[in-house]
């Protein structure tokens, strides 16, 4: 529970932080578009685009701000098609320019009183420097009415993209609305604030708006068809006019550009409002809920496991997204995608401190006891040798030295020990190499097991195998000692086969890995009838036949043993080995 509350900690403080911000901008504007390539979602469609383009500034050859009977020619042919409403999103003078050009302002004039009518006009103002709308000419705002203007304000994210409709400040009680917000008013839509959905309806064309006034003038029935009850916005669409950085472009004209046109922008927000695609929030508690579910991915155990779990919680939480989109929501999706990643690595970690640990212990236990590639089986996972496991067929080595009791009579302790750690370094890997694990060391004798933890088909022969090995080594340590002018070593050893059951024996804090059956018991009592038969290996009947073509038995008959019935055996002579 306190790494549980750690990781929610660390994702509530991410979740402040502005990278989560931009990169669930990223991701909602991916949705947006993966939306736009397979679903697109149906939209009102009755907005239309009258565009000044290059072409339009062409033909006109005063400079812009003397287009006052072009502009007011337009708007007059709009108003002549029955429009629902008008959308003016170009700046209009600020002062006469009778003064310059006579008759400007009437001309201007009447266009704006024509599209007037039946209270259908709305115009765009601009914010100066200062951040207050800009005065308009005191004849053109007599003519289109305070209440018919509206603020051309883009709301923009930490990254510079428009994709949002924000509330305005009403601080200020003589703050003109934004003008997307007048235009709900004027078609008595509920103005909804969120995020603009980019994937609704088809892309924008435009109509130029030197057609428009060519068919007024030649061909006046072409324009109630094009914008008979319908929302009509006149502005600007060449490609460096007015553009605003927006999550895909909606103008058929450019839609490669990042930055179409603000009159795109400002048509998609209104055939948003129109169409119920607003994004809105999601409930406030479906967050942090949904954070809570992701991260309890910690308690999942197996490393893989947790990772197949995550990896599976983020498929499900992207396509939650696309849902609840689709549903007209934009849920932040990171911050419960970290919770899951967080929780994830947090797991493995503790999963592999663990692994570390357990791995630790198991060196420490057989380090010294199997061969390397055994222990390696073991780190694995390959071979468990912490769990009971009835083998059927093992083989059993017990090799015991002889003459150990006059040996430390004769000598100090520590030579006894040195001599000892000698003759083991010289037979340990003989029982290593055929994959024998040292079930102990017992003083002067050693209890070898082959077969187990990792089950082999011919473990008693292994055991032969390693007993003939260890005869050479032993040859070639009493060498040695012969060199350094010390006491020769002598060994006899027991072979046997048979089932038993294997595993850690002993408590949870001390144990270690053992066999348990009469096999074991049968090997240290074949050994001590090595000394008093002057054999060298003494096995039981079932390995002399198995290793028959390893070593020159000799048969010794049934020999008794303490406690047990008496057992057939074959010997190894000490001149034969």
């Amino acid at each position: 529970m306190v790494i549980l509350a750690l990781i929610l900690l660390a994702v509530a403080s991410f979740h402040l932080t502005p990278l989560r911000e931009r990169l669930d901008l990223i991701f909602l504007d991916a949705m947006q578009r993966l939306a736009r390539a397979v679903a697109v979602r149906p939209a009102d469609e009755s907005v239309v685009i009258v565009g000044i383009d290059e072409e339009t500034e062409r033909r006109f050859e005063e400079p812009f701000a003397l287009w006052h009977r072009h502009m007011g020619e337009a708007l007059a042919a709009i108003a002549r098609g029955n429009p629902k409403l008008v959308v003016v999103d170009i700046v209009l003078p600020e002062r006469s320019y009778d003064r310059i050009v006579p008759g400007l302002d009437a001309a201007l004039l009447q266009g704006l009183i024509a599209a007037k009518q039946s209270d259908r006009l709305i115009v765009g103002v601009m914010l100066d420097s200062q951040g207050h709308p800009r005065a308009l000419y005191s004849m053109l705002l007599a003519a289109v009415g305070i209440d018919s203007l509206g603020l051309s304000y883009v709301a923009v994210d930490e990254d510079g993209i428009a994709r949002r409709v924000e509330r305005r400040d009403e601080s200020n009680p003589g703050t003109i609305p934004l003008l997307t917000e007048r235009i709900a008013q004027k078609l008595r839509l509920p103005m909804k604030w969120g995020v603009i959905d980019f994937a609704a309806g088809a892309p924008f064309d435009y109509i130029p708006m030197h057609d428009v006034i060519d068919w007024h003038r030649a061909q006046p029935d072409r324009l109630p068809a094009l914008f008979s009850d319908r929302i009509v916005f006149l502005g600007k669409v060449g490609p460096d006019d007015d553009p605003v950085r927006q999550p895909l472009s909606l103008a058929r004209w450019a839609q490669q550009s990042s930055a179409p046109p603000g009159v795109v922008l400002l048509a998609q927000t209104i055939r948003a409002q129109q169409s119920g695609r607003i994004l809105q929030d999601p409930p406030v508690w479906l967050g942090p809920l949904i954070v809570l579910g992701c991260a309890t991915v910690i308690i999942v155990h197996g490393i893989s496991l947790v990772w197949i779990v995550s990896i599976l919680t983020i498929a499900a939480l992207a396509a939650g997204s696309f849902l609840l989109y689709l549903r007209g929501f934009a849920f932040p999706i990171v911050s419960p995608l970290v919770a899951s990643v967080l929780g994830a690595i947090v797991r493995s970690a503790m999963e592999a401190l663990e692994q570390r640990r357990g791995r630790l212990a198991v060196e420490r236990q057989f380090g010294g006891y199997v061969s390397k590639g055994l222990l390696e089986a073991i780190l694995a996972g390959a071979v468990d040798p912490g769990k009971p496991q009835r083998y059927e067929s093992l083989g059993f080595l017990y090799a015991d030295l002889r003459g150990y009791t006059t040996m430390t009579e004769r000598l100090p302790p520590e030579q006894v020990l040195a001599l000892l750690n000698r003759y083991y370094e010289a037979i340990t890997p003989a029982i290593h190499q055929f994959d024998g694990t040292i079930d102990n060391f017992r003083g002067d004798g050693i209890l070898a097991i082959f077969g187990a933890p990792r089950p082999v088909p011919d473990g008693p022969h292994r055991a032969g195998l390693a007993a003939k090995e260890m005869v050479k080594r032993l040859d070639v340590l009493n060498e040695q000692l012969a060199t350094e002018g010390g006491l020769q070593i002598d060994m006899g050893i027991g072979l046997t086969a048979g089932a038993a059951v294997a595993g850690n024996i002993g408590t949870r804090d001390r144990h270690g890995y053992s066999a348990v059956g009469d096999a074991v018991n049968v090997a240290a009592r074949l050994q001590s009838y090595c000394k008093p038969l002057a054999m060298s290996i003494v096995a039981t009947e079932q390995v002399a036949r198995i290793c028959a073509e390893d070593f020159s038995f000799a048969p010794l008959g049934k020999l008794d043993l303490a406690g047990h019935t008496p057992v057939v055996a074959l010997g190894v002579p000490l001149s034969s080995k």
